[in-house]
């Protein structure tokens, strides 16, 4: 478990973040289309070739539109990866305000399980379902570790095309390096549709997740702040008066003003009966 820094900063949306990152998704599957549509024209060029090994003026016609988007995707896919942890990690950094205790990783390691190998096919989808049930409202799992809370579907879908997506992709990548006929080129034109299938079905989870998630976190915030403004001190002061010290975006803290009138009386020549 790691410890909470008992300095908490104020609560900061996430929903700017989710939005462009849900701009870049959606580009995403944009550039995944086009690129499938290249393959296909890849097959018919390839198929038509009356040569057991294609052409350089037959491989330009059929890799042409994959080359040219595979390098218009790169700056793309890469903003998609920054924004994307700049969103998880600030998703983790509210889990505190939120109540959530002895998380099981920090804000920086929520993003830095994702680059760590044989650790990043387990810490991430631990990572991500911890934010989610950290961001609910239903008080019922309080008991319960983290280990021990349950996963959404939607996680869990999202987790399982993120490793399926992987493993395809780098058969691809292998296949193509070693394809050297045409029957050959086909065959990892083909597989490369299917990765790109997959690859829309990974994004088109993540859009939701990453949708949702947002929300959920925010009506979480919101749900406490309406507690706060409804709060009624058992000494009598009310929220975000002075007596209370609250300050907007941290917990609830109690400021109890000392008393420093002094018992002696003001008259020197009282005397105590």
């Amino acid at each position: 478990m790691y410890p909470v820094s008992t300095t908490l900063l104020p609560y900061q949306s996430p929903k700017s973040r989710a939005k462009i990152l849900q701009i870049l998704l959606i580009v995403n599957i944009v550039f995944t289309c086009i690129s499938m549509i290249g393959e296909w024209i890849a097959i018919g060029v390839y198929s038509d070739s009356a040569n057991a090994i294609p052409t350089d003026e037959e491989t330009l016609m059929a890799e042409g539109l994959t080359g040219i988007t595979g390098i218009l995707f790169i700056p793309v896919y890469l903003a998609t990866i920054v924004v994307f942890c700049i969103w998880i990690h600030r998703i983790y950094k509210n889990l505190p305000l939120l109540g959530a205790k002895n998380l099981r990783m920090t804000p920086g390691w929520a993003v830095g399980w994702y680059f760590v190998p044989f650790a990043n096919l387990v810490k991430p989808y631990q990572g991500m379902k911890d934010a989610w049930n950290a961001c609910s409202l239903d008080a019922d799992q309080g008991d319960l570790s983290w280990g021990e809370r349950s996963a959404p579907g939607l996680i869990k879908w999202w987790w399982g095309f993120w490793l399926f997506s992987n493993s395809v992709s780098k058969l691809v990548v292998r296949i193509y390096n070693k394809a050297e006929t045409t029957d050959e080129l086909i065959s990892a034109a083909k597989l490369s549709i299917f990765s790109g299938l997959i690859d829309l079905k990974l994004t088109v989870l993540a859009l939701i997740l990453v949708k949702r998630l947002t929300e959920r976190q925010e009506k979480k915030w919101q749900a406490l702040q309406t507690q706060e403004q409804n709060f009624t001190s058992p000494f009598g002061f009310e929220p975000d008066s002075p007596q209370m010290g609250n300050v907007q975006g941290q917990p609830l803290s109690f400021q109890m003003k000392e008393d420093h009138s002094s018992t002696e009386p003001s008259d020197p020549n009282f005397k105590w009966g």
